[in-house]
């Protein structure tokens, strides 16, 4: 594979682009229950090629059918109690996705047992409702679904998105209306940063989705690379797959990550998540081993906001020039 990866002209005539893709936890949703409901009549491999291609395009939809501890969550996850790990990341994933959101006639069950109030009885439910009677108008037909009373509904409504989600009236209002937020947080009981940020929600546009200020594009490079096509002083760039307290790894596209140590971080703060530029002092092939020097950070995960990118539009690409390498 290796000496077909070096091959620069393999697609030529056509120029062809490739972007990385973490592949951690695809395999063991290409084995789940939800992916053989999903294309009963794929092959394993298939889907998790699917999967991994869905990750680019909507990553937040596509991560939460794996289980958060499968993705790959630092080196020490094993040191902590199975059920303590597993409640924090479950607790971490309804966080992420009650606060961008979903809309609640395309979400799928993983994505609807996520959102606060949901569980994956109530998630089920709603499909049901939603393949039987159509989709939904307004979110008030939630309490139409079976096990969805008053209460479910309070906790669950405003992370949901339908065609009722406000009206410009109102948004304008919001928008030109000098609100006292001192005498709005003694009379509601909250903080006065807690109603700046409702009354800048409620100022957003209909069904805005806070995913859409990142711009952020997936990283695509157009020459195939391995490690045998790197040398000392070769200038690479990727994201940060992981940090310890030695260094942080590295994704850099050539199947092996690389090791930033400590000493050769020349005062980057290089956090997971984090796109970063760096130089290659130091190869082993035989062992697999790539030495890197630190020379920017790209950009940082905080700039990110922490957010999943917004699903990427590919427009009228053709999948058939577009290659995912893990």
């Amino acid at each position: 594979m290796a000496d077909t990866f070096n091959t620069k002209q393999i697609f030529s005539p056509r120029d062809v682009a490739y972007t990385i893709v973490n592949e951690d936890g695809a395999s063991i949703y290409s084995c789940s229950p939800e992916a053989k409901k999903e294309f009963p009549d794929l092959d394993t491999n298939i889907i998790s090629a699917v999967s991994l291609a869905r990750r680019i395009q909507d990553p937040l939809a596509e991560l939460v059918k794996v289980e958060p501890q499968h993705i790959g969550v630092g080196m020490y996850q094993h040191d902590i109690k199975k059920k303590q790990l597993e409640d924090a990341l479950s607790e971490v994933v309804s966080e992420c996705v009650s606060f961008v959101g979903v809309d609640l006639n395309t979400a799928s069950q993983c994505l609807l047992r996520r959102i606060a109030g949901l569980s994956e009885k109530r998630a089920a439910q709603i499909i049901r409702h939603r393949e039987a009677n159509g989709p939904f108008l307004y979110r008030k037909q939630l309490t139409d679904v079976s096990g969805i009373g008053a209460r479910i509904f309070e906790q669950c409504a405003g992370f949901l998105r339908s065609e009722d989600i406000g009206e410009p009236n109102f948004i304008d209002t919001i928008k030109s209306k000098k609100f006292n937020i001192p005498d709005l947080s003694e009379e509601l009981g909250s903080s006065e940063e807690t109603i700046k940020l409702v009354l800048d929600t409620l100022g957003k546009p209909l069904n805005y989705d806070l995913r859409t200020e990142i711009s952020q594009i997936p990283l695509f490079k157009k020459g195939l690379v391995s490690i045998h096509d790197i040398n000392v002083g070769t200038i690479v760039n990727g994201r940060i797959k992981n940090v310890t307290h030695f260094g942080c790894f590295i994704d850099i596209g050539v199947g092996t990550d690389g090791l930033i140590h400590t000493s050769k971080l020349n005062g980057c703060r290089l956090q997971l998540g984090d796109r970063a530029e760096a130089k290659v002092i130091n190869i082993e092939i035989s062992k697999k081993r790539i030495g890197l020097e630190a020379l920017k950070n790209i950009v940082s995960f905080a700039e990110q906001k922490q957010f999943s990118p917004a699903p990427f539009n590919y427009g009228c690409l053709d999948p058939s020039i577009i290659m995912v390498e893990t």
